[in-house]
């Protein structure tokens, strides 16, 4: 009987995962009702379980910032501080100094929005002392708040700031954890990003790069971290028009989520999706039509039928035989 429950919980820890990694991987395409889906659904999952765990606090609190990041993007606020209410009584609860303080600092978002970007940075700086004085870690914690401080460079189109501001988070992680450390391949991930955001394709593969040989260090060639990188590196290669470099990295990011998933879990119906979108740019629209299928077919097993998730692949295909 133990054993099989301890199979039943590592199963559900392993699908909260997947669902929370499918989110982000969404969330950072721009597919925000695709990402809330996940981040939904994960969270109905977690509330079903009787005992909540240390584990499932952690991922709570972590999908409901992120949902929280979503609707302060689609200009939101009030949705947006009670989702951050609900992760600091998290924190709370397990007297959590560091994601106390991370919630202390989200609220700035709201003064972002309002253009108030002084108070912002005054906020920041006022976490930060906070952080000196509570965590034991200083060097990470503080590291942190550099990073929300970037966040407000970024919306005031302070572009170089914001670099300065992620090299700065990065060189005091280095020196706390050395060169190979998952902290440091975030950094790496993030610095990517915002090259991204401002069309610096180059530069994202570069950063991106470094995350991923980290990665690749740790976990090995066949872990699903290692395929959620490869879909960030496929998302620019699409963008630059390098469409077949896209489609090859997808391939390797779908191998990777079959070897570990089988072939009919949601990691592989996303990948299936985007190599519809780079077939539907190369005006490939019955390749296309295809893997949506394929996509929708998985899903269709995974999820309700009027689930909200389906709406985006739905999309994709009515477009794809609407170019035909």
């Amino acid at each position: 009987m133990d054993n099989g429950e301890q199979s039943v919980e590592s199963t559900n820890s392993q699908d909260l995962n997947l669902l929370y990694r499918q989110g982000l991987i969404s969330q950072h395409n721009k597919n925000d009702q695709q990402a809330l889906s996940y981040y939904t659904e994960a969270l109905n999952r977690i509330k079903s379980v009787d005992d909540a765990t240390q584990d499932n606090n952690q991922l709570r609190y972590d999908i409901l910032l992120n949902i929280y990041d979503i609707h302060i993007r689609q200009h939101k606020t009030t949705t947006a501080n009670g989702l951050n209410d609900k992760a600091l009584q998290v924190a709370y609860q397990f007297q959590d100094h560091e994601k106390i303080n991370k919630c202390l600092d989200t609220h700035g978002s709201i003064k972002r929005l309002e253009g108030d970007y002084q108070s912002i940075s005054d906020d920041h700086n006022k976490s930060m002392e906070i952080k000196s004085k509570i965590d034991t870690n200083k060097k990470l914690d503080t590291s942190n708040s550099y990073c929300k401080i970037e966040n407000t460079h970024n919306e005031q189109r302070k572009y170089d700031d914001t670099i300065s501001m992620y090299k700065k988070s990065l060189e005091r992680e280095l020196s706390a954890l050395g060169d190979n450390h998952p902290h440091i391949a975030n950094v790496y991930h993030n610095m990517g990003f915002i090259y991204y955001q401002h069309d610096k394709y180059d530069d994202a593969l570069s950063m991106y790069d470094k995350s991923l040989q980290i990665q690749l260090l740790l976990f090995g060639d066949n872990h699903p971290s290692i395929a959620d990188n490869y879909t960030n590196i496929g998302v620019i290669y699409s963008d630059q028009g390098k469409y077949d470099n896209a489609i090859s990295i997808y391939e390797k990011s779908l191998q990777i989520y079959l070897s570990i998933f089988g072939d009919s879990h949601p990691c592989i119906a996303g990948t299936y999706n985007n190599i519809g979108v780079v077939y539907y740019k190369q005006g490939k629209y019955d390749d296309a039509i295809a893997v949506y299928k394929k996509s929708l077919e998985i899903d269709l097993s995974a999820f309700d039928d009027n689930h909200p998730h389906f709406a985006s692949t739905y999309n994709n295909m009515g477009n794809a035989y609407n170019a035909k």
